[in-house]
């Protein structure tokens, strides 16, 4: 509101690539292919000092065929080009930058599963922006119900770089 209230323009945006891309991000594992590939090449003592949750991860999509990977990389692509479009004639994507408050630490410490579940929905604004190839800024706005400060993204295409600076800058 205060935005619009600023000159901004708003309307609505049908953007389901971005929920498919969030979906995708939690099923692909490329995240987890490219780290486990990376530190087995590059720094192979700091396999044993992950985070049991991320080598959990690592482990697991260290079988993934080049064929496996390949495809999902296809797959990525596809869900680029599909979700180019959806941005044409937009300055920026507005989303919160969290859509829930974080937990404290020691609800999730040592719990495996709570952390798992929690993390998904905090990691919702921001995972789909880089499975898309976008660009995105996330600041400060204000605190939420419980005095946790709260943030606005805004997304650009790839390479919208500067004008998303000053979008930001102008919010």
């Amino acid at each position: 509101g205060e935005l619009e209230k600023a000159g901004a323009k708003l309307v609505d945006l049908d953007f389901s690539e971005f929920d498919e891309a969030h979906r995708f991000y939690l099923e692909a594992g490329i995240l987890q292919i490219e780290l486990g590939a990376f530190l087995e090449r590059e720094l192979p003592e700091w396999l044993d000092s992950l985070d049991e949750i991320i080598a959990g991860r690592v482990r697991d999509k260290a079988a993934t065929t080049a064929r496996e990977y390949i495809t999902t990389l296809d797959r990525r692509a596809a869900l680029i080009a599909r979700a180019a479009p959806r941005l044409a004639g937009v300055d920026v994507v507005a989303t919160p930058g969290a859509p829930i408050t974080p937990p404290p630490l020691d609800e999730i410490e040592g719990d495996v599963e709570a952390y798992i579940r929690l993390n998904r929905p905090t990691s919702r604004a921001t995972n789909p922006v880089n499975i898309l190839d976008l660009c995105a800024i996330a600041f400060p706005v204000g605190k939420d119900k419980i005095g946790m400060p709260t943030s606005l993204q805004f997304i650009a295409p790839n390479g919208a770089d500067e004008a998303l600076l000053a979008a930001a800058l102008a919010a």
